[in-house]
């Protein structure tokens, strides 16, 4: 029964030490086409900004998805891999 409840919590801490996967584009720094998100950065996010039709895709906190989505940025977040696309 302890093995079996060492095994249950080994396969937890592995599976949480994986970040999210998100696309990557635009002005948004990344040196590749996917970004791995770290700390609060939690959410991927596509954003769009109307004025200079500009758009990037990265990772993002809940903050900055609630925060940047006002006119004229439309911002929309999700929270599995790639799928900000």
């Amino acid at each position: 029964m302890k093995i079996a409840v060492l095994a249950f919590l080994l396969l937890l801490a592995v599976s949480h030490g994986e970040g999210l996967k998100c696309h990557c584009s635009g002005n948004s720094g990344c040196s590749g086409n996917v970004q791995t998100c770290y700390n609060s950065n939690d959410l991927c996010a596509s954003v769009i900004i109307q004025a200079g039709v500009n758009f990037f895709q990265r990772c993002m906190s809940r903050e900055e998805c609630r925060d940047m989505n006002r006119p004229p940025v439309t911002v929309y977040c999700c929270g599995y891999d790639l799928c900000n696309r």
